[in-house]
């Protein structure tokens, strides 16, 4: 697999077609607090992504999730989450367009420097769910 592709959302090729949702934020931005239970801030951060690509909710029929360093008992701890949309087809393309968006803790920006390759880090972390998407 190559280095993914980079779509702009705001583009028509994001509407209902495979895409992959990446986004890169802090542990203290993630809704809740550190009283609030992992899989309650995950699940809130998750459903936040959907609904502003999506406008509703999840749909673990039509995507997947992963989380990357989202240790959340921490602040100021980089953290990035990703939503594989593979949406009506059950055997989605082996490499769908990358949407890259920065949360601020208030609002979902589009980063919109696609310009360099993806961290290796990142890059690794693409190709593990490449691992357990449904062949073709």
């Amino acid at each position: 697999m190559d280095i993914p592709n980079v779509v702009d959302p705001t583009s028509t090729e994001a509407a209902d077609n495979p895409v992959r949702v990446l986004v890169q934020t802090q542990t203290h931005l993630v809704p809740g607090d550190k009283s609030t239970e992992f899989g309650q801030r995950y699940d809130a951060m998750v459903s936040l992504i959907c609904q502003h690509v999506w406008q509703r909710e999840f749909d673990k029929f039509r995507e997947r999730d992963w989380s990357y360093h989202c240790h959340f008992a921490q602040d100021n701890v980089e953290c990035w989450f990703l939503v594989d949309h593979h949406g009506p087809d059950p055997s989605p393309p082996p490499d769908p367009p990358v949407v890259w968006y920065r949360w601020t803790g208030t609002e979902l920006f589009v980063c919109l420097d696609f310009s360099g390759p993806l961290p290796s880090w990142l890059f690794n972390l693409l190709l593990q769910c490449d691992e357990t998407r449904p062949a073709p």
